[in-house]
């Protein structure tokens, strides 16, 4: 089981972290601005979708840590898991300007 303790460092960890991949959404949604075209309509969809994958993963955090200690473990994978996909979706995307 999960001391309260636990719980909140793990919130602040990961609400560090979530953060700090917004600031990478920030930084691609302004190289998104400078391309042009189909790219730039594609990139344009594809940052609406990492922005629904941001909020996700944050009220997914949010609910994690407002959980008792039996349900958090459940929780923080479900957490986990939409924040992995927030951060893999930013990741490709700035692969995808690179090339």
């Amino acid at each position: 089981m999960t001391t309260t303790t636990e719980r909140e460092s793990y919130v602040k960890r990961a609400s560090r972290s979530l953060d700090a991949w917004g600031e990478r959404l920030v930084d691609l949604r302004k190289r998104v601005e400078r391309e042009a075209g189909d790219a730039k309509v594609e990139l344009e969809r594809r940052l609406e979708d990492l922005e629904t994958a941001k909020d996700r993963a944050a009220k997914r955090l949010e609910r994690a840590g407002e959980r008792g200690a039996d349900n958090f473990d459940r929780a923080r994978d479900e957490a986990e898991s939409a924040f992995s996909e927030f951060r893999d979706g930013v990741a490709r995307a700035f692969e995808e300007l690179r090339k």
